[in-house]
């Protein structure tokens, strides 16, 4: 969107971006839509640069990192802010957090460590409240319109006890959800991070001081959620678990401690595609699930609306498929 050092001269007016986002508003006005405009998974370069050597500016793990969002994010509200309807800091924080930061399987590829996928998730929730605190300046002055709003975009799983009738099950499971969904949505809610994450992380969970506190509470207009699946939970160390404790990955994976991969009994696996390709094996949709993970979300503020942002379940790539509907 913008340079490195053109966040820091005042802003350039030759965005590269900015043409293409005004021409999608204006489309997506002219055809009865309300521009949501997201970020997703996007870090310029000049901020990445040096996170294999861990240095000091190694992307969302300094938190030098929030300044300069919080400078992104300006220039954004500054110049989309009279044509975007819905804004979004964040899209699936969960999965660019664990998938680059605990497991390795995405940029910038980090894995095993006891403390950074909880240090990044730590800036990257600070970096969207005091977004959020600058959207609401910006609204206030007029620069964004009045109509605006603002959320952070959860992506969540649904989970179930394997066998509802043992308790190390049902525990298992309501652990499973608070790692993975109230991990982010618990802070924007309570101010805090879930109990269960305080006792079995314990000091290796960053504190919010009580002033971060209150930012980070009800840092959103609205609740924005993503779901696609559901899966049967039992602990790791079950008779019956397919993932042993010592196999998960250390910090987030272990911190976690469960096995995830029995399928919901109802469940609806994706189909494979024309030349028998199946890259949605995980994705096991289960509808009950989907009103469940609503529950879950609203319980925690239930006077906030939710935008329900995606879902769905993977078909085949034949257009004319009832299975898709």
């Amino acid at each position: 969107m913008v340079s490195r050092d053109e966040l820091g001269s005042g802003y350039s007016s030759h965005a590269a971006q900015r043409p293409r986002v005004n021409l999608l508003s204006c489309v997506a006005r002219q055809t009865g839509r309300e521009p949501h405009l997201p970020n997703s998974y996007n870090l310029p370069l000049g901020p990445t640069h040096g996170a294999s050597q861990r240095t000091h500016s190694a992307g969302w793990i300094n938190p030098e990192i929030i300044d300069h969002f919080v400078q992104y994010s300006t220039l954004l509200y500054t110049e989309f802010g009279d044509k975007v309807d819905f804004w979004t800091t964040f899209n699936e924080p969960l999965s660019f957090v664990v998938y680059g930061y605990n497991t390795g399987f995405h940029p910038p590829r980090f894995h095993d460590s006891p403390t950074l996928d909880y240090e990044v998730a730590h800036n990257v929730l600070l970096s969207h409240a005091y977004s959020v605190q600058r959207f609401r300046e910006l609204k206030s002055s007029g620069v964004v319109q009045h109509r605006a709003r603002i959320g952070i975009v959860l992506n969540a799983n649904q989970f179930y006890p394997l066998d509802a009738s043992n308790p190390k099950d049902v525990e298992a499971t309501e652990r499973a959800m608070n790692f993975e969904f109230g991990w982010w949505l618990m802070p924007i809610t309570s101010g805090d991070y879930p109990p269960v994450m305080r006792e079995r992380v314990s000091e290796r969970l960053a504190r919010f001081t009580p002033e971060q506190s209150a930012l980070v509470k009800c840092s959103y207009d609205v609740l924005m959620l993503n779901h696609y699946y559901s899966r049967a939970i039992t602990d790791c160390d079950s008779e019956v678990s397919n993932s042993p404790c010592s196999s998960l990955h250390v910090g987030f994976g272990q911190d976690k401690g469960v096995d995830d991969t029995h399928i919901v009994p109802g469940s609806r696996p994706g189909l494979q595609d024309s030349k028998g390709n199946n890259y949605c094996k995980s994705y096991t949709t289960y509808p009950p699930g989907y009103l469940d993970t609503i529950k879950w979300m609203h319980a925690k503020n239930p006077s906030a609306e939710i935008l329900l942002t995606e879902n769905g379940w993977c078909g085949n790539d034949e257009v004319e498929n009832l299975d898709q509907l």
